[in-house]
């Protein structure tokens, strides 16, 4: 289901789940018209299939837009069936699933206009980290990331919420990262050489992320060195577990 779009303050917003043995979780990634990057982590603290998991993030996404005060909402999300649902292409035949249908398009039905659109996997990778997050708390990134508790689903009230912080130390990227927002070097005049080889091979956005420049294909985001090791193990037991295909 969808509304044309008849103005430019138009809120993106792009969502994802993730399940796994230590319990499921909600990645947002909210862009403003002002086109500044919002990012939120949530984890269930309720069983939840991942139909249900797929329809909480769509809600929580909106909600989030809504909360903000935002009235033209355009959100991509990866699950062909939720989507399909969504938009009218496909029915919900499960009872809860009617429900959580039902709740979305009364909550999407509060905006002047919004589109809700699918997306492939690899192009949804940034809420993907942001729901694995949500599972792995030990996990380590280069910021402070707020992550809430979703105490109940969106049918038993308010949920309660918890936030924790995260940080991590330094890492080979510091330098790269100080030279490209700063334009300042190491001391030493070997690593300073180092990095000025280096720094036009990468990208660094506004919100501080590291990129590898591609030049036929998307660039690749960087990840803390601290961060692999969980990030490589959710990949492999946990979300990937319940989303097989060529995307994992």
């Amino acid at each position: 289901m969808s509304i044309g779009l008849g103005s430019v303050l138009l809120w993106e917003v792009y969502t994802d789940e993730a399940s796994n043995r230590k319990g499921a979780g909600i990645g947002i990634v909210l862009i403003t018209p002002e086109k500044l990057i919002m990012e939120k982590s949530l984890r269930l603290g309720f069983v939840a299939t991942n139909n249900e998991a797929e329809y909480e993030a769509l809600l929580a996404g909106a909600q989030m837009v809504r909360h903000l005060g935002g009235e033209i909402v355009e959100l991509y999300y990866d699950s062909r069936l939720v989507v399909g649902q969504v938009n009218g292409e496909f029915e919900a035949r499960d009872e809860r699933m009617k429900k959580y249908l039902d709740r979305v398009k009364r909550v999407l039905g509060t905006f002047k206009s919004f589109k809700v659109r699918q997306i492939l996997r690899g192009q949804n990778a940034h809420a993907d980290s942001l729901a694995i997050l949500a599972t792995s708390l030990g996990s380590k990134l280069q910021r402070t990331v707020m992550v809430e508790d979703l105490m109940t689903s969106s049918f038993t009230g308010i949920p309660a919420v918890g936030v924790h912080s995260i940080h991590v130390g330094p890492s080979w990227m510091d330098p790269i990262v100080t030279f490209l927002q700063h334009g300042m070097l190491p001391e030493d005049k070997v690593e300073a050489e180092k990095v000025q080889r280096s720094a036009p091979h990468y990208w660094l956005s506004r919100e501080r992320k590291l990129y590898k420049r591609s030049y036929s294909g998307p660039y690749l985001l960087y990840v803390h060195p601290e961060a692999v090791e969980p990030l490589l193990e959710e990949l492999h037991e946990g979300i990937c577990g319940s989303h097989t295909g060529e995307d994992c």
